[in-house]
């Protein structure tokens, strides 16, 4: 990007998770994306970015970020001249605010965090498949796979008809029982390809109204829902824009099942609210109409002392608003 905003190249790549690929490889991939857009910008590949941003999976803590950004400095100099790295979190947020705000994540894995003011994070969630990853595409596909299994079993059955997850279930990893699935568990376990299987659940969902999908997407919402409440005590009331007012950044291929979720996501914070009082009077759900690597660029030059020409309103847009009334009137529009 140029100072005034106008992006003059982009550049792709795998991953880079360091806990998954390791330091080395992470440092190398990111070294090739850069070197990808450098030659789509015409730049000499050998000659140093002023400054990049990065907002990454797995610079999750202040020992990995100092790796990474040790790495970048040392290894691959003619990579920039100076770099700001952060976690993948950061990046929506400062896609379409000025520095504090929440995004919540619902794609492959899931994840949410509060930035303040002052730079703080909270964060709920985002501890992979095996600890976590609440209202994912990994999680929705494993809820419904779990109660085929288990009321194939008869160890606890479904209330509900299987036969529609078993069928995609079947057709997506190529198998013909569950036997053949053992495989896809153990040995040839990936986590994208598991959590591909969403998108027919949400089909089943969807346009079938199979009661097991509608039931995991449901409880989706519910779960998106609850990473929102679970984060409210760490907002002061003058973090809240207005009167109680909190924008979310939503990122994921999740959210675009939300017509499936919503009511579940309504549910639950109907349920925070009856507690007692809240802070939360009207939340505003919002979706990045830029990738939120324009986030990791405006850092990266905000750590220069440069800020690039920004005008949030519209790298975003509003898909939803909910408002809250003292006397328990639930008040819901979208747009």
């Amino acid at each position: 990007m140029k100072e005034d905003g106008t992006v003059v190249a982009e550049g792709s790549g795998p991953h880079t998770n360091q806990w998954q690929i390791g330091l080395d490889e992470c440092l190398k991939r990111l070294n090739d994306i850069v070197v990808s857009a450098k030659r789509t910008a015409g730049i000499p590949t050998d000659q140093p970015l002023k400054a990049l941003g990065m907002c990454l999976s797995g610079a999750d803590n202040i020992e990995s970020r100092k790796a990474l950004t040790q790495g970048v400095m040392t290894q691959y100099k003619d990579m920039c001249q100076h770099c700001v790295i952060t976690c993948d979190t950061v990046g929506p947020v400062a896609t379409v605010t000025n520095g504090s705000g929440m995004v919540l994540i619902a794609g492959t894995g899931s994840n949410c965090e509060f930035i303040n003011p002052e730079g703080e994070n909270f964060r709920c969630g985002g501890w992979g498949h095996m600890l976590g990853d609440e209202a994912s595409a990994f999680w929705i596909t494993h809820y419904c796979i779990k109660c085929f299994f288990d009321t194939d079993d008869n160890l606890n059955p479904s209330p509900h008809d299987t036969t529609f997850v078993r069928d995609a279930m079947f057709k997506h990893f190529n198998v013909t029982d569950k036997m053949g699935m053992l495989e896809h568990l153990y040995s040839n376990f990936s986590k994208s390809f598991y959590s591909r299987l969403c998108i027919e659940l949400a089909r089943g969902a969807s346009e079938l109204k199979d009661p097991l999908c509608c039931e995991a997407f449901t409880k989706a919402g519910h779960l998106l829902a609850q990473h929102i409440t679970a984060l409210l005590p760490k907002i002061k009331q003058s973090q809240f824009e207005g009167e109680g007012r909190l924008k979310v950044v939503c990122v994921g291929s999740v959210w675009k099942s939300w017509e499936l979720m919503k009511q579940g996501f309504l549910q639950s914070l109907q349920t925070h609210a009856s507690k007692g009082p809240t802070k939360l009077k009207e939340i505003i759900l919002l979706l990045p109409k830029k990738p939120c690597t324009y986030g990791a660029a405006y850092l990266g030059a905000k750590g220069t002392g440069s800020h690039l020409k920004t005008n949030f309103e519209e790298n975003a847009s509003v898909f939803f608003q909910h408002v809250t009334l003292k006397a328990g009137l639930w008040c819901k529009w979208a747009r």
